[in-house]
């Protein structure tokens, strides 16, 4: 929940508004220059947008525990079961450079 807290938080900083009703459900946001937004709406802005990818890996990365997976370790898990080869893998991938990585660490062959 902190970390709710805290994305919510830069959320209405990000987009210069302010919280002014927040529950479990989600949060409203109240801009100077405009209406109430739901934190769902404004999620689709650019800016939001931005800041959202920036802590979204390490949110991933934390819910291992309860079944979350980033794209890269979805990869990985393909090219080892070999229903992929690592050169498909990599065409696929976003960060490229950390499945390039992860591949490597695994000891698996990578193409240049």
């Amino acid at each position: 929940m902190a970390r709710l807290d805290a994305f919510i938080e830069r959320l209405a900083s990000a987009s210069g508004s302010e919280l002014v009703f927040e529950s479990s459900h989600g949060a409203v946001l109240s801009s100077p220059t405009g209406p109430r937004v739901l934190v769902r709406q404004a999620l689709s802005t650019p800016l939001i947008v931005g800041v959202f990818a920036e802590i979204l890996p390490s949110v991933m990365q934390t819910g291992r525990g309860i079944g979350m997976t980033t794209l890269n370790d979805s990869l990985l898990d393909l090219v080892k079961k070999g229903l992929v080869s690592p050169a498909e893998a990599l065409t696929k991938a976003v960060a490229r450079n950390e499945l390039r990585q992860l591949l490597e660490r695994a000891g698996i062959d990578v193409p240049a």
